[in-house]
């Protein structure tokens, strides 16, 4: 991926009771030369993601422990609130950022619970995270001419915020969902699509476009959350059906044809592969039952 760098400071408005975007940044840079420990107050609102995985570690004073951060997961602060980062030596990093004031006209006072100065968000499908690029690309370009075009953008983001949900875990807030968790709800959905297609092709830009994310963010999360790739996944499906499928009295090639394969071969290489019996073996086993 090529490397940028994307930010801007709008001119300091007036004191509108509205929440006013200050700054945005989005960046993807070579990595830190050296470990790096930082401490940040600011006294505006932030919201701020990495979207790369990494060692970095947070903290939130009087807390001890580190935590470590996960990709495209957003930590929203108060104004004032005191937090740590620690920075190991990566590769690459990137990050996204918005600051702003106001945010208790929108009413994010009320996501907290008593004593709380921050609060966890998934952004799984990137929903928050592609806003705040958008915003500093266009702070970028416009200078503050894109003012009105950022508080727009701004608004959609906190619109995500009030919609979610809490969870049951401290800090952690979700979009809603069957669950309340955006990551089942991601992951759901593509098991379904996936099912529904077993027999057709099927690939990952297909996949992203149906569920209005990119194809890296697509990818990334869900063999973030399953520990397999969509594709891994989409032939475990088809071998599973294929597996219930052998009691119908089906020959290999309808059941191929039913599952996606181009052959009765190709499925019995594949399920022997997985299952360490070949399917017409499977089928003599049934048969004797």
């Amino acid at each position: 991926m090529k490397f940028f760098y994307y930010n801007h400071i709008w001119a300091e408005t007036k004191s509108w009771q509205m929440p006013v975007i200050r700054r945005a940044r989005a960046r993807y840079q070579p990595g830190l030369a050296r470990p790096r420990e930082r401490r940040i107050e600011l006294p505006f609102w932030l919201i701020d993601a990495t979207t790369l995985p990494g060692e970095v570690l947070m903290r939130v004073p009087p807390e001890n422990d580190w935590h470590p951060r996960r990709p495209l997961e957003l930590y929203l602060y108060k104004p004032y609130t005191c937090f740590e980062e620690r920075h190991a030596v990566e590769e690459e990093r990137a990050n996204v950022f918005i600051m702003f004031s106001g945010g208790e006209y929108a009413g994010l006072d009320e996501l907290f619970q008593p004593g709380e100065r921050y609060l966890r968000l998934y952004d799984a499908d990137r929903r928050v995270c592609d806003r705040i690029t958008r915003a500093a690309q266009r702070g970028m370009l416009d200078g503050d001419a894109s003012f009105w075009d950022a508080q727009l953008l701004l608004y959609e983001i906190l619109s995500c915020w009030r919609g979610a949900v809490r969870t049951g875990e401290p800090h952690q807030l979700a979009y809603p969902g069957k669950n309340g968790s955006s990551e089942e709800d991601l992951v759901r959905r593509v098991d379904r699509l996936l099912f529904a297609h077993l027999a057709e092709p099927c690939s990952r830009t297909w996949l992203a476009a149906e569920l209005g994310i990119s194809v890296s963010t697509l990818s990334h999360c869900y063999r973030e959350l399953t520990g397999r790739t969509i594709m891994q996944r989409r032939m475990e499906l088809r071998l599973d059906q294929a597996a219930s499928l052998l009691e119908s009295g089906l020959t290999l090639d309808q059941i191929a044809s039913l599952t996606g394969f181009s052959s009765g071969f190709h499925l019995s290489r594949a399920y022997k592969q997985r299952f360490g019996i070949a399917p017409r073996h499977e089928k003599a086993e049934n048969r004797a039952d």
